[in-house]
């Protein structure tokens, strides 16, 4: 699966980003504009070196022959098969405009069994759904917190979740705690509670998640690039069915290592089983 935000142009064109503006990706000397506010025309250039948001002080170094610039989604469906599960949260959630482009996106390139769409408040999400039902939606952050408590509640059996087929919930790794402590500092308070949440959440939903896979929805956490948080993760968060993370070769690494660490431990019980049932 591959997973990205996107956001919509200027001139009605709906490209790979993340941020509301170009600071971050494109340095100091890009223009103070949004990317709403933006011309495709115009977009900048990405800076040499960019930070990795989720793991601290990490960085890639551009190198020659890498794109510069921001992708179209159309041009990143015209070269990623359409077998290849997408799942995207439109970044522009209250953009009529926006919803129907990346809609008809999904439409054009007939990827509405393999792509997953989503925003973050739930009114934008049955918007989204509301334009296309046969496209797979992702839980929204508020509806997430709603089945959260729920859950502590002993209330969630009871709930309908139909409309929702991806669970997408952030696991609070120690360089995104970190992070989150800075912003509650120099933004607002409420990120201490977010963090907060988080934690309860990571440490108390394992049985939340192998509900919701039992009913048939698809678990996934974000983001995780710490080769031992990766090996937590899928050692303790039963239920848990995908990890998202900037560093796809070294998560594949550790799934083939796990994978064959599990299969040992299998082996080797199943072993001292039968050498119980012989004596």
């Amino acid at each position: 699966m591959l997973e990205t935000d996107v956001r919509m142009t200027k001139d009605g064109v709906i490209i790979v980003c993340h941020d509301d503006n170009f600071h971050r990706i494109c340095g100091p000397h890009s223009s103070d504009a949004m990317v709403k506010d933006t011309l495709l025309k115009d977009l900048p250039y990405f800076r040499d070196t960019l930070p990795i948001h989720f793991s601290k002080g990490q960085r890639y170094h551009m190198k020659e022959g890498d794109q510069r610039q921001f992708s179209t989604l159309e041009e990143v469906f015209k070269v990623i098969p359409n077998e290849v599960v997408f799942s995207i949260e439109l970044k522009d959630r209250t953009n009529v405009d926006a919803q129907q482009e990346l809609v008809r996106l999904i439409q054009k390139y007939n990827r509405q069994s393999t792509t997953v769409v989503g925003c973050e408040r739930e009114e934008e999400t049955l918007q989204l759904h509301a334009l296309d039902p046969s496209i797979p939606k992702f839980c929204s952050g508020d509806s997430m917190v709603k089945y959260m408590f729920a859950y502590w509640l002993g209330l969630l059996p009871f709930m309908r979740i139909d409309h929702h087929e991806m669970f997408a919930l952030p696991y609070l790794t120690r360089d995104y705690l970190r992070m989150k402590l800075v912003e509650a500092r120099e933004k607002t308070a409420l990120y201490y509670a977010f963090a907060i949440l988080t934690v309860l959440g990571n440490l108390t939903s394992g049985g939340m998640f192998e509900h919701l896979a039992r009913r048939g929805k698809h678990v996934n956490l974000w983001v995780v690039n710490d080769e031992d948080e990766m090996r937590r993760v899928i050692r303790t968060m039963r239920g848990v069915q995908g990890i998202m993370s900037d560093r796809p070769q070294a998560l594949g690494q550790v799934v083939r290592e796990e994978t064959k660490r599990a299969k040992e431990l299998e082996r080797e019980r199943a072993e001292r089983l039968i050498n119980k049932v012989t004596v």
